[in-house]
This record gives structure tokens, sequence and C-alpha cells, in this order.
């Protein structure tokens, strides 16, 4: 479901532009361990080059990918291609070999600004489960990843992490494992 947005003024936008019209992502913990999973983003991708971050990406519904603010036809934070979107992108980035079994453990808007909302859905994954998955992306997606590995709830956020971490967005993930 999209909505109009007209009650923005450029200016008072933080960036000019996005890839999309919103996003969606998933975050992977292992609450047991007190983990979660990080990808490094490719030099290739748009933005956060480099930076670790988490699965996710953009939505598109029309022409060009990007899209300049504000948002003139924003997605509605209820609206269920935000959540089958950043399953996808889980999918393509890490589910080669597939998604391991999960339980949601939150779903928040973890960014707006100016009509783009990124909405990020947070998985907590058994530590067996976590043993035995193999994150790899589909071929077609290699080209997104640098590296990825598993960080400790202490020490995480020494990396240089992607600005889709943002405070709200840590503060929730430091809540299940800090």
């Amino acid at each position: 479901m999209l909505t109009e947005m007209y009650d923005y003024d450029h200016e008072d936008c933080m960036r000019k532009m996005y890839w999309g019209v919103g996003g969606s992502g998933v975050v992977v913990l292992c609450t047991e361990d007190n983990t979660i999973y990080m990808q490094q983003r490719s030099y290739e991708v748009n933005g956060g080059q480099g930076k670790w971050g988490f699965p996710g990406g953009g939505i598109h519904t029309e022409q060009p990918k990007h899209h300049k603010t504000p948002i003139k036809h924003s997605v509605n934070h209820e609206d269920p291609v935000l959540e089958l979107q950043a399953f996808k992108e889980l999918e393509e980035e890490a589910g080669y070999r597939g998604i391991p079994k999960y339980r949601l453990l939150d779903a928040l808007v973890s960014y707006e600004d100016c009509g783009f909302i990124f909405k990020t859905f947070i998985i907590d994954i058994p530590y067996n489960e976590k043993r035995s998955w193999q994150p790899q992306p589909y071929p077609e997606h290699a080209w997104e990843i640098i590296s990825q590995n598993w960080f400790s709830g202490k020490d995480w956020k020494n990396e240089d992490i992607y600005f889709g971490f943002t405070d709200v967005l840590i503060n929730k993930i430091d809540s299940y494992i800090g």
C-alpha cells in the first residue's frame, strides 16, 4: 500500500535520494550465545560500501530505482511487502544453502526520512542452527558481499557499521544480546 507524501521540504530531508521508495532487512541474532550475524558490503553496492551491515534492500515500485526526497509515494509501515522484501533479501544474500529455523523477535521501523522508511525484522536462531548454518549468497548476489561473520554482543559495534544501524535499532539489538 503506497501513500501520498507531500508534507516535507527537501531541505528538511537527511538525504537527497534513496534506492527505492522504502526498504527492509533482517538482523539475525543468536541469543543463546549473544551474537549477531553481519555482512561486509562490497564496494559495488549502492551506499555503505565496505561497511558491516545486515541483509536488506530497497523496495522498487516504479522506475527509476533512485527516488528523490521527499518520496512522493511511500510505503506504509504495515505493508506486507516490507516483510516479503526483507526475507527475500536474507535468502538472496545468505540463503543459498537454506535459511535456518528462527523465531521473529521484533519488527520495527528503524529509519524514516521524508517519506522513506526502512523496516527491520529481528530474528533469533537457536545455537544448534547457527552451528550448522552456512550462510552464502546466491551466485548472482555474491558481488554484494565482501565478507561475513558472527560478532559478539559486546564487540559488534566496534566494527565500521552501516548507517542502517540506527540508534533505535542498536538499542533494540542490545536488549537481546547486549
